[in-house]
C-alpha cells in the first residue's frame, strides 16, 4: 500500500525527465560528500537495475514491487511505521506504451493529487549528465477499489530527484524533517547496466506447455498438478506455481454488471468488481495496488497486483502479493496468477528471498503467452 502514495508523484516526475544518466552519485547534487561514518552503515546493492545506497546500521529496509519494478524504503520504525521515510524508486516503462499513455492510464484508473502544492523546481548537470528535482508540500490520494479511500499528507516540504538511467526511470523522495535523509541520498550511486551483469531470468532450455486454448514456455521440471487441472507447478507444496482458467466468458458465472465491463473490454474495472465479490462472500480482502494495461495482438489484457494482509491464514503480520494477467480475446477470458510472501523483518530468516521471484518468473512465463 506504500508504493500507492508515491505513483502519482513519479508520475509528475516523468512529465519532466528527459535525458541519460550513468555512473554518478546523487551528492552532487546536494554538495554533500558522504563524511567517514558512513563507511560504516549497511549497504544495498541491487545488480540488475544498477544501483547502490547506503544507511545507517540502526535504519530499516524494505524493498516491494513498484510497476514493474523497485521501491525501497529507508528509515527507523516510526519512519517507516508513517510512511515518513526515504523512498527510491526505479521502474522500466513498458515498451508498448508512450510515456504519455502510460501517465493517462495510471492517472484516470487509479490515482489522483491531493493538496499538492509545487514549491521549487530545477533542472541541474551532473558529472556532464542531466538531472531534475522538485520541492512540493502535500500530498496524494489512492483510489482503493473498496468504499474506503486512502491518503497521506506531506506537513513538511519534501525533494524529489528524478533520473533517468539507461531503460530505467529513478525517483528519489527526500523528506525535509530530517537531515539523515540528505545524507542517505548522498551515498546514492549508479552504475553501468552491462547486459551480463543483469539478473535476467534465462528461458534456455524451457519446455513448451499446451493447453486447449493456449501455450506458453515453462521451465524444465514445471508440470501440470494431479491434485488441480487448472494449475501448473514445479513440485508438490513449492512456492513457484502458477493458477490459470481459459473459458468462453458466456460460461463464466458473473454478474450482469461485471459481465457487462467484459463485454465492453472494461477489464480493470471488472477485476476491481471481481475483487468486490470476493471480499463479500469468503472474506479474501485484498487491494489492487498497481495495474498495467497489456497490448493483446486481436484482443486486450490487464496486469495489476492485489495486495493482502498476512503472510498465512495463521500469521497476520506481513502481506502476501499476488499478481494477476488477464487477457480477453475472441471472447475467451483468459486468467493466469500467482503470489509471493512479503514477511517483516523479524519474520525473513523463515521466509527465505526465492531467486528469481515469483512475480519476475510469473512475468517471463506469461511474455510466452500464445492463443491456440
Amino acid at each position: 500500500m506504500k508504493k500507492s502514495y508515491f505513483i502519482a508523484l513519479v508520475i509528475l516526475l516523468m512529465a519532466v525527465a528527459a535525458a541519460t544518466v550513468v555512473g554518478w552519485k546523487l551528492y552532487d547534487f546536494y554538495f554533500l560528500k558522504p563524511k567517514e561514518e558512513t563507511a560504516n552503515w549497511k549497504t544495498y546493492r541491487n545488480e540488475k537495475y544498477g544501483f547502490t545506497i547506503k544507511y545507517p546500521g540502526t535504519f530499516g529496509l524494505e524493498e516491494d514491487f513498484f510497476m514493474g519494478g523497485r521501491q525501497l524504503s529507508i528509515g527507523g520504525p516510526t519512519e517507516l511505521a508513517t510512511l515518513n521515510g526515504l523512498y527510491l524508486i526505479i521502474i522500466q516503462p513498458k515498451q508498448q506504451y508512450s510515456l504519455k499513455d502510460f501517465m493517462h492510464e495510471l492517472l484516470l484508473t487509479n490515482y489522483t493529487t491531493k493538496d499538492f502544492i509545487l514549491l521549487d523546481q530545477m533542472k541541474t548537470t551532473f558529472s556532464g549528465r542531466e538531472a531534475h528535482k522538485i520541492t512540493f508540500t502535500g500530498g496524494i490520494e489512492y483510489l482503493s477499489p473498496g468504499p474506503q479511500k486512502s491518503g497521506i499528507n506531506f506537513h513538511e516540504p519534501m525533494d524529489a530527484v528524478f533520473i533517468p538511467h539507461g531503460p530505467y526511470f529513478v525517483a528519489v523522495f527526500i523528506p525535509h524533517s530530517f537531515k539523515e535523509f540528505k545524507r542517505i541520498a548522498s551515498t546514492l550511486t549508479l552504475f553501468d547496466l552491462a547486459e551480463d551483469k543483469r539478473s535476467e531470468v534465462d528461458t534456455a532450455g524451457w519446455q513448451v506447455y499446451q493447453d486447449q486454448k493456449f501455450r506458453l514456455l515453462l521451465p524444465t521440471g514445471w508440470h501440470k498438478n494431479p491434485r488441480d487441472s487448472g494449475q501448473l507447478i514445479l513440485a508438490d507444496n513449492s512456492l513457484y506455481y502458477l493458477t490459470f482458467s481459459a473459458l468462453d466468458l458466456d460460461k463464466y458465472e458473473l454478474s450482469g454488471a461485471i459481465r457487462q465491463l467484459y463485454n465492453q473490454n472494461k477489464l480493470l474495472e471488472a477485476e476491481k468488481e471481481s475483487l468486490k465479490v470476493l471480499c463479500e462472500n469468503v472474506g479474501s480482502c485484498g487491494e489492487i495496488i498497481e495495474s498495467i494495461p497489456l497490448s493483446i495482438n486481436g484482443g486486450n489484457g490487464i496486469e495489476y497486483l492485489v495486495r493482502n494482509k498476512g503472510l498465512r491464514v495463521d500469521e497476520p503480520r506481513g502481506f502476501t502479493n499476488e499478481i494477476h494477467r488477464t487477457i480477453l480475446k475472441n471472447n475467451i477470458l483468459y486468467r493466469f496468477w500467482t503470489s509471493e510472501q512479503i514477511p517483516p523483518d523479524d519474520l525473513k530468516a523463515d521466509y527465505p528471498k526465492l531467486d528469481p521471484s515469483p512475480i519476475e518468473l510469473f512475468r517471463k512465463i506469461l511474455d510466452s503467452f500464445e492463443t491456440v
